[in-house]
C-alpha cells in the first residue's frame, strides 16, 4: 500500500497543476471550512454614479435626474418612474414643436 505524500498537486486555475506543500484542511483562503456555515454578512460595495452632465433644458435635466431615485426603490417601482419620465420628456418635445 501507498503511503500518502506530504506534498499534494492542485489545478492552479489555468489549466495547469501547482505543487501545494501543505494541505490547508479544506480552508478557503478567507479561512473558511468547506461546508462549514458562514456567518458574517458578505460585503457590499456601491458605485456612485456622478450626476448626468447638464442639458442646458431644465426640464430635461429634472426627468433624467428623476432616474437616480431608481436605485432607492423597489424594482416594481421603476416602471412608474420610467413612465413620468418619458412623459415629462415628451412634454419638452412637444413644447419645442409648438415654440
Amino acid at each position: 500500500m501507498t503511503q500518502p505524500s506530504d506534498d499534494y498537486d492542485a489545478v492552479d486555475g489555468t489549466g495547469g497543476v501547482t505543487d501545494v506543500d501543505e494541505y490547508d484542511g479544506g480552508q478557503d483562503d478567507a479561512g473558511v471550512t468547506a461546508g462549514e456555515p458562514v456567518t458574517e454578512p458578505a460585503t457590499q460595495v456601491f458605485l456612485v454614479q456622478p450626476p448626468p452632465p447638464s442639458t442646458g433644458e431644465p426640464r430635461v435635466d429634472e426627468a433624467v435626474t428623476r432616474l437616480a431615485s431608481l436605485d432607492d426603490l423597489p424594482v416594481t417601482e421603476h416602471v412608474a418612474v420610467f413612465d413620468e419620465t418619458h412623459r415629462m420628456l415628451q412634454d419638452a418635445l412637444a413644447d419645442l414643436d409648438e415654440g
